[in-house]
């Protein structure tokens, strides 16, 4: 959780980072302080492509894995996201 760490210990630990997970958002914004990474951004129902740009334009590896959102019905950007923890382990046994 970086919100947990001051600005400086969020860069140093991304600049110390093979890669990063997580679901999509700001958080993702901090890929900008590594060289050389892995990027997997985790979607729910809906998908946006600000962040495999960013990787993109930064040189990063990107890969989108998309889960379901938890409440069926509702197409809500801020709403859970169910992951098949079976494909996510395989993603990450193909990404190594």
């Amino acid at each position: 959780e970086l919100e947990n760490h001051s600005l400086t210990g969020q860069i140093q630990l991304i600049q110390n980072s093979e890669g990063i997970i997580g679901p999509h958002g700001a958080g993702l914004t901090n890929m900008i302080w590594a060289e050389n990474l892995s990027v997997i951004e985790i979607f729910g129902a809906v998908v946006d492509a600000p962040f495999f740009i960013l990787a993109d334009i930064i040189g990063h590896e990107y890969t989108a894995f998309s889960g379901s959102q938890a409440e069926p019905g509702e197409i809500d950007r801020n709403s859970d996201i169910v992951v098949d923890v079976q494909d996510f382990h395989d993603l990450l046994n193909d990404e190594i």
